[in-house]
């Protein structure tokens, strides 16, 4: 099974690490680790001129990939057949639908943020539009608030 996890470098992405590898669901399959570097955090404005840009645009895939390797190798003891590691720039959840449906890709693992009802209502979450517009089942893990 090919299965797309989807990691943001915050607590709740580490602890979706956590929890698949704590219920085997990555042991035997073949591993996608993915970022998204959202294009909010990279959109030029007037204050911004294209040499900031790109250091802004640099700097982020360079935690980016900080992410990843750290992801990786907290998978490492996870006995998945085969773990890469990919990052794209966008929107992210239109970015990890489009790479599931490219990549043939059984499951996606993301961790939720938790957001309450009114915030979900007027932001949305990226959980939340995946799991509506994947092609494939998605499994959000949610972690207690107390």
């Amino acid at each position: 099974m090919k299965i797309l996890l989807c990691v943001d470098g915050s607590k709740d992405s580490n602890q979706a690490i956590s929890k698949a590898k704590e219920l085997g669901i990555l042991e035997g399959n073949e591993i996608t680790v993915f970022n998204v570097i959202s294009d909010e955090r990279l959109s030029s404005n007037s204050a911004y001129n294209n040499y900031y840009t790109e250091l802004l645009t640099d700097y982020n895939i360079k935690e980016s990939k900080e992410i990843l390797r750290e992801s990786k190798e907290k998978l490492e003891d996870s006995k998945a057949l085969k773990i890469e590691t990919e990052y794209t720039i966008g929107n992210p959840s239109k970015k990890i639908v489009e790479y599931q449906k490219e990549n043939d890709i059984d499951l996606i693992i993301i961790g939720s943020r938790g957001l309450g009802a009114f915030s979900r209502t007027l932001l949305g979450s990226v959980s939340s539009k995946v799991s509506n517009k994947a092609t494939c089942s998605v499994l959000v893990i949610k972690f207690n608030r107390e």
